[in-house]
């Protein structure tokens, strides 16, 4: 998904509670297990085991290629929304406004066309789904505090490995 100026982060502790949102999602959608690290010191946040790639065998099937294409796509929209959320409600107590929610849908609404050939309204059906579903999961005040103690413990540690990823994860779902 190509990055517009309005979701770059402001600084340090709001890349941090956007990272918390991210871990937070693929904990949701147990996608936790493809983190390699987490880190705020470097160009690349987050580093992904290699099994998180998407490989295609020759001898697959179109629809499973498109399958596992479209499980792909809905993973990276759930963790780039999870971002953005994280950092809007936890982080400044805001709603994502409709200006930067319809400029987030118009580019996974390309990103759905160039990656699995869907069409608007499946794109569109898509993003509603995931983001009402994330909207009511960061209106949860136990996801809210974890992600809160999450991006604390990553803004302190600075960089976190995947066993260090789950386990605070777990530490803070926890409480």
């Amino acid at each position: 998904m190509d990055i517009d100026q309005k979701f770059k982060y402001a600084d340090e502790r709001d890349k941090c509670y956007g990272l918390a949102g991210i871990a937070i999602s693929l904990n949701v959608w147990d996608g936790h297990q493809a983190i390699r690290q987490i880190t705020i010191d470097g160009p690349e946040s987050i580093s992904f085991a290699p099994e998180a790639e998407v490989y295609t065998n020759p001898r697959m099937s179109a629809k499973i290629v498109w399958n596992d294409q479209l499980r792909q796509y809905q993973l990276l929209m759930g963790m780039a929304l999870s971002n953005l959320m994280s950092r809007a409600i936890v982080l400044r107590h805001k709603q994502i406004g409709s200006d930067l929610r319809d400029r987030f849908f118009a580019i996974a609404d390309a990103d759905g066309q160039a990656y699995c050939a869907l069409e608007h309204d499946e794109t569109e059906m898509i993003f509603n789904k995931t983001y009402q579903y994330l909207n009511s999961l960061y209106s949860n005040s136990q996801v809210i505090n974890a992600v809160r103690q999450f991006a604390e413990t990553l803004q302190s540690r600075r960089t976190m490995s995947a066993a260090e990823v789950e386990e605070e994860l777990a530490r803070c779902l926890r409480h």
